[in-house]
């Protein structure tokens, strides 16, 4: 239906305007430049002296974008105007205008440049993609922004976060790849492993730090991750891959994008890699990684027992493949389709959680996305799924997982500039959930971490007003009503005041609330845990009041269950910031900012459970007795004594659950300084502050309280170097059955590319470059260093 009624807007043809402009700062070699209207057919190209013009262009806000051999080398937000010519002066030289052409999209959900951007956001393309080159470790690009927390837990095992509040299963951040929600169905996490992606597959990188639920609902508590991959027409040709790095790594890949003709285009993606890990067995019997581990029930690469009483082998040996296939299609000038399929696999990760560490033997990540654009409006539907075919072991208690899920949402979202002064952004999406952990083929689909198979739906209208009286102050008010199955409704405001005094040089003051909501664990996890047993408690009791108890104790069943009555968590933000260009031909970005968090979820808790009924003895026992006997089960049980509680038999049982509790305040500062030496050389410092203060002394950031790093990246004819160190300060941290120091160090990272004529280039890229263990989260593995050298051959 959605479709058809965008074909039939299709034939509503208005007065149209367009657009004249010159460039300066031309290359040496300026062919092949085109100027575009991003994401439709309007492009002319460039002449030698720089002048271009484009026609008969429908009225709205467009991202212009100069561009040769398909690299965007500027970018700027233009409005055209029925009737109306546009006049335009753009230099391409990078200082020169930088705030103003760099454009981002995910703060606002259109497009903007980074001077008028009503929030804290870093943007990452081109060369500075290149420090994730390593096969599966993505994340490894993010850890030198400023106010962004990458927790490396694992070889292939990281947690992306902002600001503080990390977990070990970190759903603080939302992540978008074109869109597409990527977290894992059941406990909100990332598999980062499990995309594909490499720098070569990506056009930029945009990083909101900061409360974003006023636009992306729940879980943007503490920021939205926007991935934008590179269409068809972008990729523009073929680049084959392969490469070899430390731990065994071998890794190969292939991108390819065509245009078939003048309406179609066609993107193919391969990839794979394999690679040893730096996880440790952590039994009994092994060495001591390092100090305050619990003992695990199972080993790791070697033969092991389960509960069953069956010999197995967890091995750490990561095998990983992927495969998507995008489909472009330009109907009109004004209308265009994308279509994308894809799946991943994946054996033998070992990742850590709240509740230990686990072992995937396989599991499987296939997705589908649909979109279709008309102008101002944008329509799309992706659906993501997991499952695991093979079992998935808790290292610690020994105990079995699967999973089979879902996600998958419709949205709808349409832009219209009320005049030069107003602008909307409004939007509606519906979004569907489903969960089964039972094993594959069990015809019982008897449950192995939640109660019983689970649905849930979200339903969630959104909208932006910006009004912007003059060039130099602009309002933005947003707001978002989110109702779900599985919490009450809530709604996000966002309140934004950005002043720019000058070109390139703007302050902002915002103040933003957001929410997360918890897991389907958090709400429906049922575990058995053991047995208590009380025999020998109720034989005593008997003994001294010399008559039988009808209390059947004896082996009571010790069960961990969700609450369903959990609250969602809540933040509220106020930031002040400032972004500007300083002595001629550097960027300042920084940051101020205090947010107060409340509600989290605690760890599982005895005698916190609403839906659960309290033991109560059986009726009759006189009151003296039952006394003694209630008195009796407090001095046995201790501070389990409140778990105590019946079953939906009437018959006792222990039960930990979950409950709300606690707030926290979070004051922070943040800044980045970029210099821009000259064309080639740029060079960069950051530093992040963090001050936390609890009313729980179970809540811990579990984050530095001091971050600070340095880079520079140099590029020239045939070759680019970029090298960043950062610094981190040791912290505590305490996450479910983990707690501990996290001692502080100094990693380096960086990446080197060689051109070697037309079609090859070899790259060095690596992480830790000084080989120095650490861990970055009490719990996780010790990382080392992990390089790849790979050879790239493109046509």
């Amino acid at each position: 239906m959605i479709i058809w009624l965008i074909g039939l807007w299709c034939v509503l043809e208005g007065p149209v305007g367009q657009i004249q402009g010159r460039v300066v700062g031309l290359p040496a070699d300026p062919k092949e430049l085109t100027a575009q209207l991003k994401d439709t057919a309007f492009s002319a190209p460039i002449s030698q002296s720089g002048e271009f013009s484009i026609k008969d262009i429908h009225p709205g806000t467009y991202q212009l974008q100069i561009r040769q051999n398909n690299v965007v080398r500027l970018s700027r937000v233009v409005t055209v105007v029925a009737n109306q010519t546009l006049s335009l002066d753009l230099d391409l030289r990078a200082a020169a205008n930088y705030l103003e052409t760099v454009q981002v999209h995910a703060v606002s959900r259109t497009d903007q440049s980074l001077v008028h951007a009503p929030a804290a956001v870093t943007v990452l393309q081109g060369e500075d993609l290149y420090l994730g080159e390593s096969a599966g470790q993505l994340p490894n690009l993010l850890g030198h922004l400023p106010g962004v927390d990458i927790s490396q837990t694992g070889t292939f095992d990281f947690n992306v976060n902002a600001r503080g509040l990390n977990t070990l299963l970190n759903r603080r951040v939302v992540v978008l790849v074109d869109g597409r929600n990527t977290a894992v169905t059941q406990l909100g996490n990332q598999e980062w492993f499990a995309l594909g992606l490499a720098p070569d597959d990506i056009n930029r990188i945009e990083f909101v730090r900061g409360p974003s639920s006023a636009l992306y609902g729940a879980n943007a508590f503490n920021g939205v991750l926007d991935i934008r991959t590179k269409s068809a027409t972008e990729l523009a040709g073929g680049t084959a891959q392969f490469g070899v790095g430390e731990n065994n790594l071998a890794t190969a890949r292939l991108s390819w994008g065509q245009a078939l003709s003048d309406r179609f285009a066609l993107a193919v993606r391969l990839s794979t890699f394999q690679s040893d890990q730096w996880e440790q067995s952590r039994t009994a019997q092994d060495p001591v990684e390092y100090a305050g581990l619990r003992p695990e029930a199972l080993a790791l690469n070697r033969t092991t027992t389960n509960r069953a009483g069956q010999s197995i082998l967890l091995d750490t040996d990561v095998k990983s493949w992927a495969a998507s296939l995008r489909l472009d299609y330009q109907a009109t000038q004004d209308l265009q389709f994308s279509l994308e399929a894809g799946t991943s696999e994946t054996e033998n990760f070992v990742g850590v959680a709240d509740i230990g560490r686990g072992h995937i033997g396989k599991v499987e990540r296939p997705f589908y996305r649909v979109s279709a654009d008309y102008r101002a409006l944008h329509a799309s539907y992706w659906r993501t799924e997991r499952n695991t075919p093979e079992d998935e072991y808790f290292l610690a208690s020994g105990g079995q997982l699967w999973e089979q899920s879902y996600d998958q949402q419709f949205e709808l979202t349409y832009q219209h500039d009320f005049s030069d002064v107003w602008q909307a952004v409004i939007g509606g999406s519906a979004h569907w959930q489903d969960l089964d952990t039972s094993k594959p083929g069990d015809p019982t689909r008897r449950q192995s971490s939640i109660s019983q198979p689970v649905d849930s739906h979200q339903e969630a209208l959104f909208g932006q007003i910006r009004y912007q009286p003059n060039a130099a102050w602009q309002l933005v008010l947003a707001d978002r009503f989110d109702q779900s199955t599985l919490h009450d409704s809530e709604h996000s405001p966002k309140v934004a005041i950005n002043w720019t005094p000058q070109a390139n040089q703007s302050v902002r003051l915002t103040y933003n609330r957001a929410f997360q909501s918890p897991s389907f664990p958090d709400f429906f996890l049922y575990a058995p845990a053991g047995v208590l047993d009380l025999t020998p408690l109720e034989a005593a009791l008997e003994a001294a009041t010399g008559v039988p108890l009808p209390t059947d104790f004896g082996l009571t069943p010790v069960v961990a269950l969700g609450n369903e009555s959990l609250r969602v968590e809540q933040i509220e933000t106020w930031e002040l910031g400032y972004r500007g260009m300083v002595w001629g031909s550097w960027v300042l970005d920084c940051n101020v900012y205090r947010s107060e968090a409340e509600d989290f979820v605690t760890e599982l808790l005895p005698g916190v459970n609403p839906n659960v009924p309290s033991y109560q003895l059986p009726a009759g026992i006189p009151e003296p007795l039952a006394q003694a006997i209630l008195g009796a089960l407090a001095q046995a049980l201790g501070p389990y004594y409140p778990a105590l509680a019946l079953d939906e038999n009437g018959r006792p049982q222990i039960v930990l659950s979950y409950t709300n509790a606690g707030a926290a305040t979070l004051t922070g500062f943040e800044f980045q300084l970029t210099g821009f030496l000259s064309p080639q050389w740029q060079v960069e410092w950051m530093g992040t502050y963090l001050d936390f203060d609890r009313s729980d002394a179970l809540i811990e950031a579990n984050a530095p309280e001091w971050t600070l790093g340095a880079g520079s990246t140099y590029q020239a004819e045939h070759w680019q170097a970029n090298l960043k160190g950062t610094y981190r300060d040791g912290f505590y941290s305490a996450a479910g059955i983990y707690a501990g120091p996290v001692p502080s160090y100094f990693g380096l990272d960086g990446s080197f590319r060689y051109q070697m004529g037309q079609h090859w280039d070899l790259r060095l890229s690596g992480t830790n470059l000084l080989d120095r263990d650490h861990y970055a989260q009490f719990g996780g593995a010790v990382i080392g260093r992990m390089t790849q050298l790979s050879a790239n051959y493109s046509w």
